[in-house]
């Protein structure tokens, strides 16, 4: 079970005639349709800085998921887009999209960067495949150091954040 790292990876497609869809999930069926619903909306940037350009971008997003109130996710998504002369559009446009509960942007932008490296040696869901069966591979602990490591909030003796603890006002 992925939920120390990753809830879900999808992969989300423009479709000429449906729009923007969900073309693949694993583990399935770990989304529910309204939540395939809005990330197909957030897995594609609001503008297009390539025009008619190949590219590719990466941005975070936060998402709604089902199960409580106050319950999201972040979506690393990674926007890619490539000429194509079989699309009436001329290009093809795919998005590689991680959910995860864990603010670790780095990680999981250089771990899209390495899906995106690897796209031109094989299948894409064959890699997003490979990378969720090895990103599973990772042990809980790992998670948890990671966290302690990054937790910034913690107060020092005088109650202030030991993030800015050598900061002069």
């Amino acid at each position: 079970m992925l939920s120390q790292w990753i809830e879900s990876i999808c992969l989300v497609k423009f479709d000429i005639e449906i729009g923007q869809i969900v073309e693949w999930t694993q583990p399935l069926s770990s989304i529910t349709e309204q939540e395939e619903k809005n990330i197909s909306m957030l897995a594609f940037p609001d503008s297009n800085a390539f025009s008619q350009n190949e590219g590719h971008l990466k941005y975070v997003f936060r998402v709604r998921r089902s199960g409580g109130k106050n319950r999201f996710s972040l979506g690393f998504a990674l926007f890619m887009q490539r000429k194509d002369e079989d699309n009436p559009r001329g290009y093809t446009q795919k998005s590689i999209v991680i959910l995860t509960n864990l603010p670790l942007v780095t990680f999981y932008y250089n771990l899209l960067e390495m899906i995106y490296s690897n796209i031109k040696q094989g299948c894409l869901k064959a890699q997003l495949q490979f990378a969720y069966e090895q990103i599973s591979k990772l042990g809980k602990t790992i998670a948890q150091q990671i966290i302690q490591s990054l937790n910034i909030q913690q107060q020092n003796s005088s109650g202030s954040s030991t993030l800015f603890k050598d900061v002069k006002g």
